[in-house]
């Protein structure tokens, strides 16, 4: 009897769990749709232009000087309203604002301290409430971040890097936890806010954040509402910050903060911003693993949005536009094995659209390995909708390149497919494959080029085996129908001699997902080599390299390369991400090899 009351719990207790798991999942629906949110960092640091809460916290500056700044903290020129339709050009389905960082200084009405900015700053009003009705006039999703840290009030025990307010106190720290579930009930009640953002997290246990607890009061005052991560293991979705993940999450629902340039709120001497081209392929990389973007803005203390951050977001919004039907109206895209592209695929699985971070020549055919469903058409995402030639051999794909025009920043084909996309992992290449005839009178020289490459990168291969390739290769023949991908036995024979650096003696390069293509390492694994196809459109980037770099060359020519790293986090082991300054005029017409020369042997992010 006692058995079969145990079984019935047992199946009750796993069907209260699926069923609230299925809640859990119609509340992230919007979100796991939204692919992009703009973050705001706004407050009384903006007005220095300083690290908001950190500057004090670490003894940057004395903590009342930092608080003086909210003397000059006006917000004359906060116009909301332009802010929302600034936000909804970009696509954006939802916005972030700092309501309190870590300083505690909030940006509402709170009746629970009189750290606000009605009561402390010239601006003197609500700054929450007419944000908020702004974008739900836009139909922006509203998100509220929170700093569950407060190091200005007297009750929380943590102030300073290297002063703390008491040890242990019990009663203290029962009223401070009862005085930010106060707020946070306010924010709740007083806006009633799609999503939570909170921060700070690290400095206490759940038990001691009572997070459960909150999570549960959060759920009774909003059922709808969603919260990050940063909540002690009671979050709805994973927030990676400002290194985009190597792979896709392991989360369902995820989302990268990154910043434009090196800070989060305004500061005046940041001039080191992303191009708008860094900032689409970043974008591109996230939705292609199937993640959204939520990119940091930091208006001025007046609350204008600098020149800067404006041209970023404005060229983020005509990209977005034009190629709005692969970016909102998608999924995840393919394994990165199929292809050397991000991908997204449509929601019925039967548009596969391909993202091209270089511009194509007509020596660089593009190619979908290991595909079986059969192709309607290939055309380039514009106006016209220009269609492509393209050939389908066995389970391989072979687009021409564009040669329509293209986008300045990032073109994208469209695949569509006459069933929902079927993939096969049968498709490895081997030597004979390559020297075939066959297959060289079907591929033409271009991609047999593409093919000598992959084998290359993808195991260790002797010069002898690599020369029996070239051997076969520079055969004399012709080719008996005219071949849209055709590349001269000439061409390729000077390409290969010219950087035969890369391939002689070369190791395996590069797993996937640290660099959107293929890459080799010499035999020593300390240089890195990078094949760029076509035309760079922008900066190349490596992610995950913790390696200092010592030089960085384009092979055959030897001419240096700048580089710069973006997001490397001093708090934080994990490396930033190497952008590669690749001007055209140093392209190769067919493929661009990049050496990157290391201080040791390879070491790499896991």
């Amino acid at each position: 009897m006692k058995k079969s009351i145990l079984i019935v719990l047992a199946i009750l207790l796993t069907l209260s769990l699926r069923a609230e798991e299925g809640v859990k999942m119609d509340r992230l629906d919007w979100f796991k749709d939204a692919k992009l949110g703009i973050f705001i960092h706004w407050g009384i640091y903006s007005v220095n232009g300083i690290d908001e809460s950190w500057s004090f916290y670490n003894n940057y500056i004395p903590y009342e000087d930092y608080m003086k700044q909210a003397s000059r903290f006006t917000a004359k020129k906060y116009k909301p309203k332009s802010w929302a339709k600034l936000i909804k050009s970009t696509g954006a389905k939802y916005a972030v604002l700092t309501t309190k960082h870590h300083d505690g200084i909030a940006l509402w009405d709170t009746k629970l301290s009189e750290l606000n900015v009605l009561e402390k700053t010239p601006a003197g009003k609500d700054l929450v409430e007419p944000f908020c009705k702004a974008l739900r006039d836009e139909d922006i999703k509203v998100g509220l971040y929170y700093s569950l840290i407060d190091w200005s009030d007297h009750r929380y025990p943590n102030f300073l890097i290297n002063k703390k307010r008491y040890e242990k106190d019990e009663r203290k720290w029962s009223e401070f936890v009862e005085f930010y579930q106060g707020q946070l009930e306010e924010l709740s009640t007083m806006y009633n806010p799609d999503l939570y953002w909170f921060d700070g997290d690290w400095e206490f246990t759940a038990e001691e954040w009572k997070a459960e607890e909150l999570k549960e009061k959060l759920l009774t005052w909003n059922p709808n509402v969603i919260t990050n991560s940063r909540l002690q293991g009671y979050g709805d979705y994973e927030t990676p910050e400002q290194g985009v993940p190597i792979n896709k999450p392991d989360s369902e629902t995820w989302e990268l903060c990154l910043t434009m340039n090196d800070s989060w709120g305004y500061q005046h001497n940041d001039k080191n911003y992303k191009s708008p081209y860094e900032i689409i392929h970043t974008f591109v990389d996230c939705i292609s693993m199937g993640g959204n973007l939520l990119l940091d803005i930091g208006p001025k203390e007046d609350g204008s949005i600098p020149d800067e951050q404006v041209e970023i977001l404005e060229e983020l919004a005509r990209w977005n536009r034009k190629h709005y039907e692969a970016v909102f109206e998608s999924d995840a895209g393919i394994d990165r094995k199929h292809t050397d592209y991000p991908t997204t695929l449509s929601k019925d699985k039967r548009s596969l659209y391909i993202f091209l971070p270089h511009t194509p020549t007509i020596f660089v055919p593009l190619r979908i390995r290991g595909l079986q469903s059969e192709v309607v058409s290939c055309t380039i995402l514009d106006k016209k909708n220009t269609p492509l030639k393209w050939e389908k051999r066995n389970s391989n794909l072979i687009i021409e390149a564009p040669s329509a025009e293209l986008d300045p920043m990032m073109s994208v084909i469209k695949v569509t497919l006459n069933t929902e996309i079927e993939l096969t992992d049968e498709f490895d290449l081997n030597i004979n494959s390559i020297i075939s005839e066959d297959y060289r009178a079907f591929k033409g020289f271009g991609l047999i080029a593409q093919d000598y490459i992959e084998l290359a990168t993808k195991a260790t291969v002797n010069d002898t085996m690599l020369s029996s390739i070239s051997e076969q290769i520079f055969k004399d023949y012709s080719i008996d129908s005219p071949n849209p991908f055709y590349f001269t036995t000439l061409d390729l024979k000077k390409w290969i001699n010219k950087n035969q650096e890369a391939f002689f003696n070369a190791q395996p390069g590069l797993p996937e997902g640290y660099f959107q293509g293929r890459t080799s390492l010499s035999e020593n694994r300390d240089v890195l080599f990078l094949y760029v196809p076509g035309k760079a459109n922008g900066s190349i980037a490596i992610k995950g390299l913790k390696n200092k770099i010592n030089r960085i060359r384009v092979v055959g020519s030897g001419v240096k390369l700048s580089w710069d790293i973006h997001n490397k986090l001093y708090w934080n082991e994990k490396p930033g991400i190497v952008y590669i300054d690749l001007p055209k005029s140093e392209c190769d017409d067919f493929m661009t090899i990049i050496a990157v020369q290391l201080n040791g042997e390879i070491e790499l992010e896991e």
